[in-house]
């Protein structure tokens, strides 16, 4: 079990309040910075970034913080980003990896936090009343397991999967591309050299699965190209697909008391996973690989 206190004027809504500070945002002083940061559509073709998207899409992947954290915490963590991604892998891994998990999360929060919002308003209810409901509560389990990254909460056990590859670069392309998806809780980013992978509410299984195995972990090391990444990936998210029994959590929160409880069910805690369908991974690899390189792949064309 994990114990997370908060200011009194915690609400139990990620829509409303600062997620550092706790405070109730308004129109006045709720920052209007995107979560992907300015400098990522200044560097690359917008082309690239925006592929899947519309402008307006990123536009609007604010993250639920005030204008004064934002200041003060993350244009920092933005900043030392920007300075060192583009310097290379071998400057960027030397950065803490709880700063790299904390500002891919940020990035994350922006694409959650929209799509927790269209949640709410399809179910058209109150974002302080979540108990009741399976998939808002899923949502607020998410948000307070970053909301306490960026707390710096201290757990018995990491809470989440982070993973930094070293990715060739090509210079007939920019070099970046990302993918996310909301179910599992994962995001993949691919800037220039650096390659990252995160996943919530994992207890870092993945992480030790990747590092523990050597048909992954000889890839970690190493300079790898694009494609070699992006089936890397593959794998991760199949096997976050087929691992049921990962440590997913609960919340629960008591009246009259400024703490919320994350949980580990028990019955969560076995980690199996359903047998690995050959057939049923290559449908995976073969629609992020269209996906985030814009090619066929058949089975031949696999390294793993």
């Amino acid at each position: 079990m994990i114990k997370i206190d908060f200011d009194d004027n915690f609400n139990y809504s990620p829509c409303e309040n600062c997620i550092i500070c706790d405070r109730i945002l308004t129109q006045e002083n709720k920052s209007k910075e995107s979560s992907f940061p300015k400098w990522l559509l200044d560097w690359f073709d917008e082309k690239d970034i925006l592929k899947h998207h519309t402008e307006e899409f990123f536009d609007e992947l604010e993250i639920p913080c005030c204008s004064e954290c934002f200041d003060e915490v993350l244009l920092g963590l933005d900043k030392e980003i920007e300075d060192t991604v583009f310097n290379g892998y071998d400057a960027f891994i030397k950065i803490p990896k709880h700063k790299i998990a904390l500002w891919t999360a940020k990035v994350y929060l922006g694409l959650f936090t929209k799509e927790y919002g269209a949640v709410l308003e399809k179910n058209n209810r109150l974002a302080h009343d979540l108990r009741d409901d399976k998939e808002l509560e899923k949502y607020l389990t998410t948000f307070l397991i970053i909301r306490s990254m960026f707390k710096m909460t201290d757990f018995d056990e990491k809470l989440y999967s982070l993973l930094v590859f070293n990715v060739r670069k090509n210079e007939k392309s920019n070099n970046y591309s990302h993918y996310y998806n909301l179910g599992n809780n994962v995001i993949f980013l691919r800037i220039e050299e650096v390659g990252i992978i995160l996943s919530l509410q994992d207890g870092s299984l993945m992480e030790q699965i990747f590092k523990g195995d050597p048909k992954y972990s000889n890839f970690m090391n190493k300079e790898i190209s694009f494609e070699q990444f992006v089936e890397l990936f593959s794998h991760y998210f199949y096997n976050l697909a087929l691992s049921h029994y990962t440590p997913a959590f609960s919340t629960i929160k008591h009246e009259g008391m400024d703490q919320v409880f994350l949980m580990n069910p028990p019955h969560r805690i076995n980690l199996e996973f359903e047998p690995w369908e050959t057939e049923e991974y290559y449908e995976y690899f073969e629609f992020l690989t269209q996906f985030l390189t814009g090619k066929e792949v058949s089975i031949n064309d696999s390294f793993l």
